[in-house]
Formats: C-alpha cells, sequence, structure tokens
C-alpha cells in the first residue's frame, strides 16, 4: 500500500487509526487488528485481491512462500473480504483478512495473524474458533 501512495507523505500513509495487538497462547504469535486512513477508493477488494496475488506469486518465487492454503474473497459476518491464507518458508503461518466497503472509502480493516514455526498445529483448533467467530456488519 505504501508503494501505492508513494507521493504523499510517510506521515499520511501510515495513519493507523486504531490497533490492537494479542499474544497468542505460549508465545505462538500475535493478532493484530488495526483499521488504515487510504485515500478514497472504488472497488477497492478488487485492487486488494489482484495485489495480493501478485505479492504471492513474488513470495513464492522467492522462497518466502511455500504454500497458498487460501486467497479471495470471503465473508466475515455480513462483509465481503479479501482473506489470504499462507505457510511461509520453516513452517510459519500467516492469516490476513482485509476488509474495505464503499461506503466508508477511506478506510481499510486488517485482521493479521501470524503463527511462529511450528506452533501452528498446537494452536489450529482455538484459532480456527476465533476466525470463525468474527463479525463485521455492513452498516445498512
Amino acid at each position: 500500500m505504501i508503494n501505492n501512495y508513494g507521493s504523499r507523505s510517510e506521515k499520511s500513509l501510515l495513519d493507523i487509526q486504531s490497533f490492537k495487538a494479542i499474544r497468542l497462547p505460549e508465545s505462538s504469535g500475535w493478532l493484530l487488528v488495526y483499521t488504515m486512513m487510504i485515500p478514497p477508493q472504488s472497488n477497492y477488494l478488487k485492487t486488494i485481491e489482484n495485489e495480493q496475488e501478485q505479492k504471492l506469486s513474488w513470495g513464492k518465487e522467492q522462497g518466502i512462500v511455500t504454500r497458498v492454503i487460501e486467497h479471495g474473497r470471503s465473508k466475515v459476518g455480513s462483509a465481503d473480504v479479501i482473506k489470504v491464507d499462507i505457510e511461509m518458508r520453516q513452517g510459519a503461518r500467516s492469516v490476513g483478512i482485509f476488509y474495505w466497503s464503499p461506503t466508508d472509502q477511506d478506510h481499510l480493516g486488517i485482521i493479521s495473524v501470524i503463527v511462529n514455526p511450528g506452533h501452528y498445529n498446537s494452536i489450529k483448533s482455538g484459532l480456527d474458533g476465533v476466525i470463525a467467530s468474527l463479525q463485521i456488519e455492513e452498516a445498512t
């Protein structure tokens, strides 16, 4: 995202509106939830989907991404999101959920789970439960 808006000042690029970080059990990783201000967009979920596809291809070529488990549109509550679930080298796991709404075009919500190498299987059921319980409700 920073590269997309390189003409803007660094401060405005990193305009994080809210940020929460939770350490996963057994120091196995992190759950991050944050919202950012971005320039108003149209159809930004499609842009995110395309950008993630390019980043995943590059990551595979570099040996950073070893397996793409899920990539594409999904639902969290009533909201459309882009979900990216990947396994990285040395067995680390990353799950990213990107939320953008056409009714609030200058905000981007991100939920990111980073699991350290070798810990995913031990926290999988709890983590799956947390992800399944997430709710984003679109304003009507």
